[in-house]
């Protein structure tokens, strides 16, 4: 099966964009994992798809978007912004913002397809890799409010933005760098890093190296080991929003749930194949 051939369904309030799109409709709700703390659903994608606790597709699936990258939540729980593989240029996907309240999707213009997004604080702005540099979009309009980088020779990649608003780290060639949002120099924070997610606190970050997770100061400073990834996996994880534990990949196709102390809480989490985790906040209300 072709990862363009995945049947995918969206629940939509707009009929217009249902029909530009030719998407299906479904109507039940994301399933809710019971997860310690005052955390919201796990998604991750499985297979092409964005999926939920169980493995389930999450209702944002879209027929005709091609094979599902990644999804990041913002702060408020409502919005996914979703990164899809349609294959039309190496490398370069398609980025979607996911209203979980209102039932629409809409386009926000290309991404590096293999870059995570992250979401400012107050969910207006959003992180991405693109042409190999890291960009912030206006989440309304998608145009471009700054470039942070702009190395023509290095690839950077999978920012991600403080919850305090002091930073927004990255990786890059020679681990993972942090630089101001409204620009400026960058700074190494853990040399040799392949990946990083600040931690919502904004006082601390999480970051892998040598498939090893750690936890140090938002800096880099002091940084502990909290836990090793089983072997073969990929070094991306989640903290959840509450700030206690952290998803990441747990060696059998399904994803874990660690203790930001270490101690291992549920494996086996997701479908066979989940990857690119991700801790929604606890939502708002939905309406109507």
């Amino acid at each position: 099966m072709s990862r363009t051939s995945v049947r995918r369904t969206v629940r939509v309030g707009a009929t217009a964009v249902a029909a530009a799109l030719g998407m299906l409709i479904a109507t039940a709700p994301p399933s809710v994992a019971q997860n310690p703390g005052a955390n919201g659903a796990i998604t991750s994608v499985d297979e092409c798809v964005l999926s939920g606790p169980t493995g389930h597709p999450y209702p944002g699936e879209v027929e005709g978007l091609g094979c599902y990258i990644s999804g990041s939540w913002s702060p408020d729980g409502r919005f996914v912004a979703i990164v899809t593989d349609i294959g039309t240029a190496p490398g370069v996907g398609e980025l979607w913002i996911w209203d979980d309240v209102a039932d629409t999707l809409r386009a926000l213009g290309t991404v590096d397809v293999d870059s995570k997004t992250s979401f400012s604080p107050g969910g207006t702005k959003l992180a991405v890799g693109r042409g190999g540099d890291i960009l912030i979009l206006d989440v309304a309009t998608g145009a471009t409010v700054r470039n942070l980088t702009r190395t023509p020779s290095t690839t950077e990649s999978n920012p991600t933005w403080n919850r305090r608003n002091l930073a927004i780290a990255y990786t890059a060639p020679d681990g993972v760098r942090s630089v101001k949002p409204w620009g400026g120099w960058s700074r190494l924070v853990a040399a040799g890093a392949v990946y990083a997610d600040f931690a919502p606190d904004g006082w601390h970050i999480g970051f892998t190296r040598d498939g090893v997770v750690y936890r140090a100061k938002r800096d880099g400073r002091f940084a502990t080991p909290i836990f090793t990834m089983p072997e073969g996996v990929r070094p991306e994880f989640a903290w959840s929003p509450d700030g206690c534990y952290l998803l990441s990949a747990d060696g059998d196709g399904g994803l874990q749930i660690t203790t930001r102390y270490g101690q291992l809480v549920q494996t086996g989490i997701g479908g066979s194949g989940s990857k690119s985790p991700a801790w929604q906040p606890l939502p708002i209300a939905r309406v109507g």
